[in-house]
């Protein structure tokens, strides 16, 4: 082949394949955003019904609950009204049970049962840490067609029921509508019981999603076929292919010019600690009972050169992940003791709140802090409150030891988010806690005809039970303020008396408060916000 020749086939060569390469990435990107997409609408569905799962299961619990003092004396006139009230009013229980600890069938919501019927009591699902365990579902006499019976032990030994239909977990979906193989199946502690939908035989073809409900160690499994996901990306794969090439070239393009003169936002954490690019904020904490304002939460805050404040939501997850939490929570702390250290000093009635990650309580470095930011600035180690979600108190030696380690230093502990996680009341009474934070879900549905407003007298009357005080948080309205401080919540946060503040606000909100009392401060404060203050 002479050397033209050779020249032009491999211009032509080159040629097709620079032609080929958009179309091919069009096609690659505009499917892989189809599946991309497809999975998004798997997870929100899991979300969705994880969120239904959690209710009715909150539900039953709370029904089970109601039936544990009338039920005292056995199976009586007053237990068997209970259970029928609890049967009639709540449409999720269909019906509840008495049974004894011989496995008999004494008494349900439809009266005396004579002579009392054998029960069955196993297998049961017995989730980790719990107090209630579940029988799969099948019939039973507790109500008509199959069941899942959720079982509570007495402290005599008899047993209280609540039976479900396993369809009520997952009422308000459709499978269909993710198409031919689409399916929703809820696992309780590993265990499916309740499943619509049928799943795809070939798991190579096969798009899942799986989302924790939060309790029971329940989750919920949903699925489909890849022929559903990507069947918009077939009908619309020819005419969208330029396109996609094009905006292929472009992202790739700008991704690769941004990451010549950008830190991922990972390594911009510390950079962004070194050169003070954080802030700390202060909401107030308010006493219900005396109306007074008795501390603060602090909440760090990122004021980024370019994005101005990144959301907390998206710095502190990757703070976590990569291990920046430990230095920036020392800042923080070290922060507070300059910026209310004198005002700790001169009030001890005081104490600021400081979020902790479940890697603080790995080892002990966390205590030395705290031991070592008191003595700086003269604060007193019970005007420093450390608050825990559920997920960071882990049932291990070390993370006892840290706790009872702060506790001995005089630092008070808190657990926050109480209700989102998997903790049980024997769960949370293994550790030395001295408050409960109730979350904002559980406020906000005050004075709402839904399930979970039911369920925050639970989660008061809990923490009462465990001796442990209480915070309420995102309290909005005067209307949910008078209520909590009517069921004797101790504390509360939130917007109707402030938002969160800069150092120097704080310091005029505690001020105010000391001078004219807290509707004086709290009018102050939303006076300067520009909106009608709203006291409780």
């Amino acid at each position: 082949m002479k050397r033209r020749t050779r020249k032009a086939v491999i211009l032509v060569v080159c040629t097709m394949v620079l032609a080929a390469l958009p179309v091919a990435g069009s096609l690659y990107y505009t499917h892989e955003q189809a599946l991309d997409a497809s999975q998004k609408h798997l997870d929100d569905v899991a979300a969705r019904a994880a969120l239904r799962v959690r209710t009715v299961l909150l539900t039953v619990e709370a029904a089970l609950a109601d039936s544990v003092f009338p039920a005292r004396d056995g199976c009586n006139e007053a237990l068997i009204r209970r259970f029928r009230d609890r049967t009639f009013s709540v449409p999720t229980v269909q019906g509840l049970g008495y049974v004894t600890d011989d496995g008999r069938l004494a008494c349900t919501s439809y009266g005396i049962v004579d002579p009392p019927r054998p029960v069955r009591l196993e297998p049961t699902i017995r989730p980790d840490g719990s107090i209630v365990r579940f029988l799969p579902p099948a019939e039973t006499a507790f109500a008509p067609g199959p069941t899942i019976i959720a079982l509570h032990r007495l402290r005599d030994g008899n047993w209280l029921g609540a039976a479900f239909a396993p369809e009520s977990l997952t009422n308000g979906f459709d499978p269909a509508s993710l198409g031919e193989h689409g399916y929703i199946r809820v696992v309780l502690a590993g265990v499916p019981v309740a499943t619509i939908g049928v799943p795809h035989p070939s798991a190579p073809d096969f798009l899942d999603a799986r989302a924790d409900v939060g309790v029971y160690q329940a989750e919920v499994l949903v699925g489909t076929g890849r022929a559903w996901a990507l069947a918009p990306w077939r009908r619309n794969a020819l005419v969208t292919a330029g396109v996609g090439a094009a905006a292929g070239l472009a992202l790739a393009f700008g991704a690769a010019h941004l990451g010549r003169k950008r830190l991922s936002l990972s390594a911009e954490l510390s950079e962004g600690l070194e050169n003070r690019e954080f802030e700390v904020w202060y909401q107030p904490i308010i006493d219900l009972q005396q109306d007074r304002c008795r501390g603060a939460e602090a909440l760090i805050r990122w004021r980024h050169p370019e994005r101005d404040l990144v959301p907390p939501d998206l710095f502190i997850t990757l703070a976590e992940e990569s291990g920046v939490i430990i230095p920036m929570t020392r800042w923080l702390m070290r922060e507070v003791g300059r910026q209310m250290g004198p005002l700790l000093a001169t009030d001890p009635s005081l104490h600021i709140g400081v979020n902790l990650a479940p890697a603080h309580v790995a080892n002990l470095d966390i205590v030395e802090d705290a031991r070592r930011i008191a003595n700086e600035f003269g604060i007193r180690p019970h005007q420093i409150l450390f608050e825990l979600t559920e997920r960071g108190l882990i049932d291990k030696p070390e993370c006892r030891e840290v706790i009872e380690a702060l506790s001995r230093l005089g630092s008070e502990l808190a657990i926050d988010d109480f209700g989102t996680g998997y903790s049980s009341l024997a769960y949370i009474e293994k550790f030395k806690l001295d408050y409960l934070k109730i979350d904002k879900v559980f406020v906000a549905a005050i004075g709402h005809d839904v399930p979970l407003a039911k369920l925050t007298q639970v989660v008061i009357d809990m923490a009462k039970s465990l001796g442990l005080k209480t915070i309420a948080e995102g309290v909005e309205t005067e209307a949910q303020a008078r209520y909590l401080r009517d069921q004797g919540v101790d504390y509360a946060q939130g917007y109707v008396f402030s938002r969160p503040l800069v150092a120097d606000d704080f310091r005029v909100f505690v001020r105010s408060d000391r001078d004219f009392g807290l509707a004086g401060a709290v009018a102050q404060q939303h006076l300067a916000d520009g909106a009608a203050p709203e006291v409780a």
